[in-house]
């Protein structure tokens, strides 16, 4: 009976987010898919945990971090990587999070995507929004969150370029610098795309590789450039505090 009601949840919630996929673009789709993946088997992980099934529970457990690029303690006490998996790649993806907008960078393609979190479109997706919208979203930004609206800015101008002689078009007046705010090590590890624990090689590595994808140059923006440079020296600041100490 248990394991009855366990499957009819996991059913539930699968066909509502195989709703949402389906609004998505091909490529949102697919990281949306690998990471509900992820998540689903981390429940019913959890849900065999709970019943003694424990050898079924921890590889189901692993696969679903493997899904979600998740990086595991290794043997040693050491915290490391998933075996295979050494640098962000295979679908790994960071997050910068602000009030109205959480961007999603692909490690490997360079593509970004978002989410919007707040306001009129609460719920879309990024890649689903026509540039008038995005427009409009950016405006709306403007007008309460100056790193949402960094954040809306740099979307445009990777998909939308010439978004600036549109009817209508607004920039931020505000600097990045003054637009970013302090950042907090878990908001250095989620841009880095880093799992808590990561050693200094990894940091400067993948700020190494997140650069040749997002740097303005590679049609990024000063903004993620200026973000991603800070997640690097606010980690390796951490990491010579713990090691003066």
């Amino acid at each position: 009976m248990q394991f009855l009601i366990i499957g009819v949840l996991l059913l539930l919630l699968l066909l509502l987010y195989a709703g949402r996929v389906a609004r998505m673009s091909p490529k949102a789709g697919a990281r949306a898919i690998r990471r509900g993946g992820g998540y689903g088997l981390l429940g019913l992980a959890i849900g065999l945990g709970l019943a003694g099934r424990i050898g079924m529970a921890i590889p189901l457990a692993l696969i679903g971090g493997w899904l979600l690029g998740w990086r595991l303690p290794s043997i040693g006490g050491q915290t490391g990587p998933i075996p295979g998996n050494a640098r962000p790649s295979g679908g790994q993806a960071s997050t910068v999070r602000a009030e109205f907008v959480e961007m999603t960078l692909d490690h490997d393609t360079g593509n970004m995507d978002g989410e919007v979190l707040a306001g009129q479109y609460a719920g879309r997706r990024l890649s689903s929004m026509e540039t008038s919208e995005l427009l409009t979203l950016l405006r709306e930004t403007l007008s309460h969150d100056a790193q949402s609206a960094k954040l809306v800015e740099a979307y445009l101008d990777r998909v939308a370029p010439d978004w600036r002689d549109q009817p209508g078009a607004r920039a931020s007046e505000t600097s990045d610098a003054a637009a970013s705010g302090p950042m907090t090590i878990a908001e250095a590890y989620r841009i880095l795309g880093l799992w808590p624990g990561a050693k200094p090689e990894e940091i400067r590595r993948a700020h190494r590789e997140m650069m040749k994808k997002f740097h303005p140059d590679q049609g990024g923006s000063t903004y993620l450039a200026m973000k991603i440079n800070e997640a690097k020296d606010t980690l390796l600041a951490q990491f010579s505090q713990k090691q003066a100490g």
